[in-house]
């Protein structure tokens, strides 16, 4: 699945589905409230997501983008020059294997806001990135890459200003 507006707003408010698949948003500005998902029901394929704006990208609350399955997959949300807001959850979960990996990057920063979800946890711990090159990253709501079996996973978080972790703020990579 294939969204593009590279000057204007792309958003989605209904539901993208592509099992086991890859599905990309790239657009001026793109915004969430609805399901993108690209879980899988097979050992081996592992979906993929790509949000890439040039400005900002919203993950409204109430929004789901999921890439989980019996390994999970891969999920980037990448801002050229503007900030990420994220309120939503975002999945890349393993049941029979590792998690997968969330990769977030903005510009001019990072906002996980209370009522959003980040993991990528599995039977081994996946890895999750919050990144902002020339502001902020600040975490209000659990980012996981947990294990329930094997070795944890990893969260990075890292900022050109401030790194903060609101009280209701949580990391965990625990195995």
């Amino acid at each position: 699945v294939l969204l593009t507006a590279p000057e204007n707003t792309a958003v989605n408010v209904g539901k993208m589905i592509a099992e086991a698949g890859s599905i990309g948003i790239f657009a001026g500005t793109i915004k969430h409230s609805g399901l993108i998902s690209a879980n899988s029901a097979v050992v081996g394929e592992n979906g993929k997501i790509m949000l890439k704006a040039k400005k900002d990208i919203t993950l409204a609350a109430g929004s789901r983008t999921e890439a989980s399955g019996p390994q999970g997959g891969s999920i980037t949300i990448q801002s050229e020059s503007g900030t990420t807001s994220i309120a939503g959850v975002v999945e890349a979960n393993g049941t029979q294997g590792k998690g997968g990996t969330i990769a977030v990057a903005a510009l001019q920063g990072v906002t996980v806001e209370p009522s959003a979800r980040i993991a990528a946890n599995g039977t081994e711990g996946g890895n999750v990135t919050l990144t902002s090159s020339a502001g902020s990253v600040t975490v209000a709501a659990p980012v996981t890459a947990d294990a329930s079996v094997g070795r944890a996973g990893d969260v990075a978080v890292s900022a050109a200003a401030t790194a903060a972790l609101d009280s209701t703020g949580r990391l965990s990579a625990s195995g």
